[in-house]
Order: C-alpha cells, then structure tokens, then sequence
C-alpha cells in the first residue's frame, strides 16, 4: 500500500506561489540505496551500441570479402581472356601474342578499371605475360615433379620449344618489371578493423616463390609445321634402327620455325609411338609426340642425348591433306596432252637423246642407268605415275633438265611426282630410289604444287623407299600419307611402313610427311626443314 506525504511549501521570495512536495515511499527507498547499485543505470544501451557495431562490422567485412571475390572472378575472365587472344600466336609471332593478351585482359574491368598487364619482353618468370611449354614431363626428365603436366617458362636466350601461353592477372605493382597494374584492393569497410587494403590472393605458384594473382593457361595446337611429320594415329609413328643417323636440321632464317619441333608423333600408342632399337643416333633439336610414352630397345637412350622429348602433345594436322583430293581430276587438268604410256630404261644405251616430257604415264617410269656426263633427263613440269610409279634403279643418275625449269639457275631444273592409282600389291614398292642410284631434282616454284618434289595418294597402299646416296639432291617435301596394313609388313614392329628411309648416305629433301616412317641402314637420313608447308594454327586450349 502506497502513502502518500502531503507538505505545503512556504511562499518563496519573488511572490511565487506555494508549491505542494510530494514524496512517496518508493522514492524514499530508493534514494536509500547504495551507489554501487545505481551504477548499472544504462548498461543495455551500452549493449546495444556494442551489438549493433559489431554486427555493422561483420556485414561490412563480408560485403569486403563478396568485392574480393568479385574482383577475383574479374580478374580470372582477363586472364583467360589474354591467354586465349595470345595463345595461337605463341609458336610463330610471340610479340605478336604478348600484345594480343596484354589488349584483351586490358578490355577487362577490375574493381572498376582495366586490367593493365605488362608485356614482359624478356619472358621473366615474374612477369605477367609468360610464354613457355605446357606439357606432361616422365620421371627421367623432372625428378621431384615426375608425372605431372607442367608449364616451363620459354629461355630466349637457349632458343627452347614454346607451345603455351601463361596470363597471370597480378594488380601489385611492380615498377622494375614495367607494371601499369592498379594498386591493392581497397577495402570499404575494412578501416573500421584497421585495414585499408590487401593482396588479391591468387594461386600462381612460380618464381619468385609465393602466390599471385589469378592466371590462365593456353596450349597451341597445330603451328608452323615440322621437318619430320609421322600422320599415324595408332601404331608405329616412327622406327629408327640400324647404326645411321637421322638428322632434322632447322635451316631457315626464321627464330620461330625451329621451335614447333623438329618431329612430330600423332600415334597416340604409349608403347609403340617412337621406336628405338639397334644403336642409331638422332640429332633432332624436338621431338613432339602424342602419347605418353614410347620404346628404346637396348643401350640407347634418347634422354641422355640434347634431344629434347615432349610427351602428351596435341596432334598436328596433315598440311597437305587436300592432295588426297585429286587423283581423278590431277590427270587431265595438270598433265593435258598425249598418254605417254611407260618408261621402262633398263641401261645406258636405252637413253633418249632429248628430255622425257612432263605428262601422264599409267604405267609410271623405271630408270636404270646413266651416269654424271651421261644422265637420263626429264623435263621440268608435273609427271603423274600409275603402275610401277617412280623406281629409280640402282647405279642410275637421273636429272630433272634445267630448261624452261630452273628458277634458281643452279642447273637443276624443276618437277613434281605425283604417284597416282590404287592398285596395291603386297610386295610392290611403288616408289623406290635405289642406294646406289642419283635423283637431281628441285620442287616447283610457283603454283598449287610449289614446294612439293613427291607426292602419293592416300589410297595407294604400296610402301615408298628411298635409299639414295650423298650424291642425291632432293629438295622440297616428300608426301607419303598412306597406312599400309599391318599384315603386309615390311621392316620394324610387325607394321607396314609408308616410307622406309636408308641407305649409306641421303639428303632426304627439306620436308617428309608419311603415314609412318622407318629408318634403317647406316648411313645418314637428313632432313634439312626450311619452314615449309606449315600446319594451320586451329585450336588453343584453356588447360588451367
């Protein structure tokens, strides 16, 4: 029960009026209490100030770490962007594809401003733009990174292979490098904690040691060609055996020729692709093959030699396919004229006096004879070979005759042999230049064939041998892209063989392409490639 107190005031000076004082019991009891109790008067707004800050704080800190996110995913899409725009340039035009990525990352916005990369001219492994060789690398070659597919940094100065294109998106700053990145991330709410900005993190692991930012890889298939191209998907690509040499030279001007490899693999048979057997030599500066892996027999090893051998690379595209096209309508259109049936010159007194003329010939030419003052003559053009196509005999000398032909004046004049027809036969050789026999012969210059000293259509299935001497000159690619059954074998891993090279000694022109080649003999093959018949640069892949 409530009390009340009733006190009348007295007047105050001034005239105020009296003024009731009320107190009631509550009031009294409560003044009566102690200070160390009126000390909790407003902890809950306290609380509540304490609360709401906190949690502004954490919303503002994720809303921090959602931006970085964003930016992140920004900056991944310019990295992908660049590599994809650089990478089909890598192997031909590498300033060429610098520019290209450093253009489309820079068409990427970022926390509101382009991404700018440097070009990295010199390809530092802590640049932004890195050109070098994606590929998987077996325990002989890594060590302590056995198995894995890896991307190695191109050497300008060591002249290495490239085949890949690294865009790593870093906004640090870096002015010794050339940087015209953006700063650190700044943080919105990130002040209120004592942060004002940070790194973006990425996941490059390189050199230097540590991470940066986001990246993109890109691998190029297909390029600028190879002076040695093994088309086979399955099987053998190529054997080499014996006690010769295969030499690949790179005799062209041009840096960037050399580094889509001397030959090329497209079996993708792990055991079978390279075969090595007897005590060859190989003096390539590349290999590129399909598979994972492949064979050495015996005491060779192709790791111990300055070879260098990539494993798991993409497959190169035949740069001649079209001429699988043409054998109806290669006879009448190229070779107008008479049906000059068959040459068939089994020695030296058989010899014409004057050239034998470009045409068509169903029963193809057989050469055996002649000498250096005395040899058998062509004429320059295009010869097209049905049935026994091109055997150049052993202890013949055969020339193509400059006249009208010889665009360099070096006395060789110029020819294309194109062996037509299907009509295969298990023990025909439907090209055959003997060891001991001479061919002198230069490609066409000028039109659709340029470049091309012999060529087989796919579907004649005889096997090619060329087992020429020193004295030989054969220029230009020799096309070989039929696959022979493996039941009609003859040489190396129970398979047929579209070209079997040997011999004691060949210059063996500056380009081959076959189905499948093998290698034999002791003496050398040489393959001088000069760049020729380039592969289209169709696919780039986005591998990480």
């Amino acid at each position: 029960m409530m009390v009340k107190i009733t006190t009348k005031r007295p007047i105050r000076p001034g005239g105020r009026h009296n003024v009731m004082e009320c107190r009631s019991t509550i009031c009294e009891q409560k003044g009566a209490l102690s200070p160390k109790h009126l000390r909790n008067r407003g902890l809950v707004l306290v609380w509540t100030v304490l609360v709401i800050f906190t949690l502004f704080l954490l919303v503002g800190l994720s809303l921090d770490v959602a931006k970085l996110c964003l930016v992140n995913h920004q900056m991944h899409i310019a990295a992908d962007a660049g590599a994809l725009a650089g990478g089909p340039w890598v192997k031909r035009y590498p300033d060429q594809a610098r520019l290209l990525a450093q253009k489309f990352a820079a068409m990427n916005i970022a926390d509101h401003v382009p991404v700018n990369l440097n070009t990295n001219d010199d390809n530092l492994t802590d640049g932004d733009i890195i050109i070098g060789k994606y590929g998987y690398f077996p325990p002989e070659q890594t060590g302590e990174e056995q198995g894995k597919f890896l991307f190695i940094p191109y050497d300008p100065i060591n002249q290495q292979a490239v085949n890949a294109l690294a865009v790593i998106a870093s906004r640090d700053v870096d002015e010794r490098l050339g940087h015209q990145a953006t700063q650190r991330i700044a943080l919105n709410f990130g002040p209120m904690a004592g942060v004002d900005d940070v790194d973006l993190a990425g996941n490059w692991q390189g050199e230097p040691p540590g991470l940066r930012g986001p990246y993109a890889i890109t691998v190029t298939g297909g390029g600028t060609g190879a002076g040695l191209i093994c088309l086979r998907h399955d099987g053998t690509g190529l054997n080499i055996g014996g006690t010769g040499k295969l030499v690949v030279n790179n005799i062209t001007e041009n840096p960037h020729v050399f580094e889509d490899g001397a030959i090329q693999i497209n079996s993708g048979d792990d055991e079978l692709s390279l075969t090595l057997n007897g005590t060859p030599e190989l003096v390539a500066d590349l290999i590129n093959i399909h598979a994972q892996g492949f064979s050495q027999v015996g005491d060779f090893d192709l790791y111990e030699t300055d070879t260098q051998v990539w494993l798991g690379q993409p497959r190169l595209l035949d740069p001649l396919a079209w001429l699988n096209d043409l054998e109806v309508g290669l006879k009448p259109t190229l070779s107008p004229g008479p049906n000059y049936g068959t040459i068939n010159i089994q020695n030296s007194n058989e010899i014409p006096a004057q050239p034998i003329p470009a045409g068509y010939y169903p029963g193809g030419m057989t050469f055996k004879g002649g000498t250096a003052d005395k040899p058998i003559r062509l004429g320059s053009g295009i010869f097209v070979l049905d049935g026994a196509g091109l055997q150049v005999l052993a202890n013949s000398y055969v020339v193509v005759d400059p006249a009208g032909g010889d665009a360099d004046g070096d006395g060789i004049g110029e020819a294309f042999f194109y062996i037509a027809g299907s009509n295969w036969k298990a023990d025909n050789t439907i090209c055959y230049i003997s060891g001991n026999a001479v061919l002198k012969a230069e490609p066409l210059s000028n039109g659709p064939y340029a470049g091309i000293i012999i060529a087989q259509d796919d579907l004649n299935l005889n096997d090619a041998e060329i087992t020429g001497t020193g004295d030989s000159i054969i220029e230009g690619t020799l096309y070989f892209p039929q696959e022979r059954p493996a039941s009609e074998q003859k040489g190396g891993n129970g398979q047929g063989f579209a070209l079997r090279l040997g011999g004691t000694g060949l210059g063996t022109g500056n380009q081959v392409i076959a189905s499948s080649v093998y290698c034999f003999g002791t003496g050398d093959k040489i393959i001088n490639y000069d760049g020729r018949n380039p592969a289209p640069i169709s696919t780039c892949w986005l591998v990480e």
